[in-house]
C-alpha cells in the first residue's frame, strides 16, 4: 500500500490544498487494512517518507511464507543494486556497509 508523499516545492503544498485527498487517503487506507485483514495478509515491511499523504505509512503486505526479501533487502539498503538503462542508478555497499 502506497501513500503519495508531496515534493516540498510542488504547487500543491504550496497552495496547502489537500484536505479532501488527506481524508480520501484515510478512508482507502482504512478499507485495504480490512480487506488485507480478511484475506489474511500479514504486514512484512513499513516505512514512512516526509511529507506524506495524511501522515500516513506505506506498507507491503504478503500472505504467510510469500514474503518478498527483496522489498526488504532495498528498504534496509543491504543489498548491492546495478542500475541497467538510461537513467538507472546502482548501488553497492562497501565492506564497512557505507553506500557508494
Amino acid at each position: 500500500v502506497q501513500t503519495l508523499a508531496n515534493k516540498k516545492e510542488s504547487k500543491v503544498m504550496q497552495e496547502n490544498s489537500m484536505k479532501e485527498e488527506y481524508l480520501e487517503a484515510v478512508k482507502k487506507m482504512q478499507r485495504t487494512l480490512e480487506f488485507e485483514k480478511n484475506e489474511n495478509y500479514l504486514p512484512y515491511y513499513l516505512y514512512r517518507q516526509k511529507r506524506i499523504l495524511g501522515n500516513l505509512e506505506n506498507i507491503g503486505f504478503a500472505k504467510k511464507d510469500k514474503i518478498c526479501k527483496y522489498n526488504i533487502y532495498m528498504m534496509e539498503e543491504v543489498q548491492d543494486v546495478l542500475g541497467v538503462g538510461m537513467g538507472s542508478a546502482s548501488k553497492f555497499l562497501k565492506g564497512n556497509g557505507l553506500i557508494e
